[in-house]
C-alpha cells in the first residue's frame, strides 16, 4: 500500500521534504484535506523550493475555503516554477471565483500561454476552457455578443484536442441553448447522455429536458451541472487528478447564476 509505505517513511525520516509532499498529495487524493495540508505545509518548511508542494497546498487550501492562501500558494508555485500547468490553471479558475472582475486578465493570461504552446494536449484543454468561461463571465457583466461566440469557439477547440473533456461539452451545450441553437446543443447532449463514467450525467438529463421545453431557466441548467459532480465524491473542483472537473466550480457559481 503506497500510502503505508510513505507514513512508514516520514516516521523513519521526518526532514524529507519530498516525502512529505507525496505523503500530503496522497492523503489529498483520498479526501483527508486537513492532515494533506499539515503534511504539504511540512514539506515546504524543509524543502521551501518545491513548486509542487506550493501548488498542491494551493489545492488543499482551497477546499477549506482559504481562498486568499490558496491563490498566494499558486503564484508562489508559478515563481519557482513559471512553466508548471496545473499552478497556472488553478491560479487562473480560482482568480474568476474570487473577482469576477478580472476575466479580462485571464483572458489575456490564458491567451498568452496558449499562444507559448508550452502545455500538453491535457493542460491545453484546460486553458481553453478556462479562457471560454471567461469569455462567458465577461459577457455576464459587458453583455458582449462576440465574448459569447469567443465562448463558444473555444469550447470547441478543447473538444478537439480532448473530445472527453465532458465540462467543455456542457458549457458548449449550455451556450447553444441560450443561442437557441437547438441541433448543435442536442449533438452535445446526446454525447453526454452516452457518457455515463462522469459524474455530469445527471446534469445531462437535466439538460436534455431544459432543451425539449426550450426553457429560459439558464440558472437551473448551472445549478445542476454543479449538483451533479457533487453527486460523486471522488471528484473536487481543482482536483490535481481529474483537472477537467474542476470547471464546474465555475458553472456553479452564484455568480453565474444571478447573471443568467
Amino acid at each position: 500500500d503506497a500510502m503505508a509505505v510513505l507514513e512508514v517513511a516520514t516516521s523513519l525520516d521526518a526532514y524529507n521534504g519530498a516525502a512529505q509532499m507525496y505523503l500530503g498529495t496522497m492523503l489529498l487524493k483520498r479526501g483527508e484535506v486537513v492532515r494533506a495540508k499539515a503534511a504539504l505545509e511540512t514539506s515546504i518548511q524543509l524543502s521551501p523550493l518545491l513548486a509542487q508542494a506550493h501548488n498542491n497546498l494551493g489545492v488543499a487550501q482551497e477546499r477549506i475555503g482559504e481562498l486568499d492562501a490558496s491563490l498566494q500558494s499558486f503564484e508562489e508555485a508559478l515563481r519557482l516554477d513559471p512553466n508548471m500547468s496545473e499552478a497556472f490553471s488553478n491560479k487562473q479558475l480560482l482568480t474568476l471565483r474570487m473577482h469576477a472582475s478580472e476575466a479580462r486578465a485571464v483572458i489575456d493570461e490564458t491567451s498568452m500561454r496558449l499562444q507559448l504552446g508550452t502545455d500538453g494536449p491535457q493542460h491545453r484543454t484546460l486553458v481553453l476552457t478556462i479562457r471560454g468561461l471567461a469569455y462567458m463571465l465577461r459577457n455576464h457583466t459587458k453583455k458582449g455578443v462576440k465574448d459569447l461566440d469567443l465562448a463558444r469557439a473555444d469550447f470547441s477547440d478543447a473538444l478537439e484536442e480532448d473530445p472527453h473533456c465532458t465540462m467543455s461539452r456542457a458549457a458548449r451545450a449550455y451556450l447553444g441553448l441560450r443561442a437557441r441553437d437547438l441541433a448543435a446543443s442536442s449533438a452535445d447532449l446526446d454525447v453526454l447522455e452516452r457518457d455515463e463514467k462522469h459524474a455530469n450525467s445527471t446534469a445531462t438529463l437535466e439538460l436534455r429536458s431544459m432543451s425539449v421545453r426550450v426553457s429560459m431557466m439558464y440558472a437551473v441548467i448551472l445549478r445542476d451541472i454543479g449538483t451533479s459532480l457533487r453527486l460523486n465524491p471522488t471528484f473536487h473542483p481543482l482536483s490535481i487528478t481529474s483537472p477537467n472537473v474542476a470547471i464546474s466550480q465555475l458553472l456553479d457559481e452564484r455568480r453565474l447564476l444571478r447573471a443568467a
